[in-house]
């Protein structure tokens, strides 16, 4: 039973994440380019995740508020302890609240792959 949700939770993520990627709007302007970058810049292999031999993906939906915070609003991994990495450090994260990014929804995907 939960490999089945997990399955269902998975395949939901990735048919969010596809349609983000074939119908793009207007708020991936310059502002949107420059958030993925801090983000990025931000997010890191973790390396208890190294250490354990941990890989996976991280999907997340996500808003920025009008003070800079991140709201992360989905959050979704095989691997728990790279999906716990991912939102703590979201949830943590400020960025600049420029007019074009505040309130928008975004959704990306960190893949943690050993080498």
């Amino acid at each position: 039973m939960k490999t089945k949700f997990i399955s269902i939770a998975a395949i939901l993520m990735l048919i969010i994440t596809f349609s983000y990627a074939n119908n793009p709007t207007d708020s991936y302007a310059k502002g949107p380019s420059d958030l993925q970058q801090t983000i990025n810049s931000q997010i890191s292999f973790p390396s208890s995740a190294i250490e354990k031999h941990i890989e996976g993906a991280v999907f997340v939906e996500f808003t920025v508020k009008d003070d800079g915070s991140i709201e992360v609003l989905n959050c979704f991994s095989v691997q728990g302890e790279l999906q716990c990495y991912v939102f703590k450090t979201l949830s943590e994260l400020k960025v600049t609240p420029e007019a074009n990014i505040v309130g928008q929804t975004y959704s990306m995907r960190f893949d943690f792959k050993l080498i």
